[in-house]
């Protein structure tokens, strides 16, 4: 697997885990957010997916299983279209947070968005989008 393919692999389990019930639009934003931490860190995808207490399917080491091959394939798809946009120019207005507030996954409001240091800049499906 080359570096581009791990990449493109981790984008895409981290959109599955994360998006996987949303909208096309919705899988390419989690996708988007993942890419401009990347950017603006200075890090790669699978280390900005897989850091401690940034999404929650990868918290304490875990590795939920792929269980629906399809929904993985769009994610994949999503993630590659991502990356593309992104090559184009589009960021997700610089998006680099999300949580899900309605939903099967809504969440309480984080502390970070109650704190106010971050602006929104969409709401796609079941999540808000920030940047910080």
């Amino acid at each position: 697997m080359t570096k581009l393919d791990s990449q493109l692999f981790w984008l895409a389990v981290n959109a599955y885990m994360e998006a996987q019930g949303e909208s096309w639009d919705g899988q390419k934003a989690v996708c988007h957010v993942v890419l401009n931490r990347a950017t603006n860190q200075r890090k790669s995808i699978k280390d900005i997916v897989l850091a401690p207490f940034q999404f929650s399917w990868a918290n304490n080491g875990a590795r939920p299983p792929i269980k629906n091959y399809e929904a993985f394939a769009t994610c994949l798809e999503a993630a590659q279209e991502a990356i593309k946009e992104r090559s184009a120019g589009y960021s997700l207005l610089g998006g680099d947070h999300y949580y899900a507030y309605q939903g099967l996954n809504a969440i309480p409001e984080p502390y970070w968005v109650k704190k106010g240091q971050m602006r929104e800049v969409a709401r796609i499906g079941n999540h808000i989008f920030f940047r910080s």
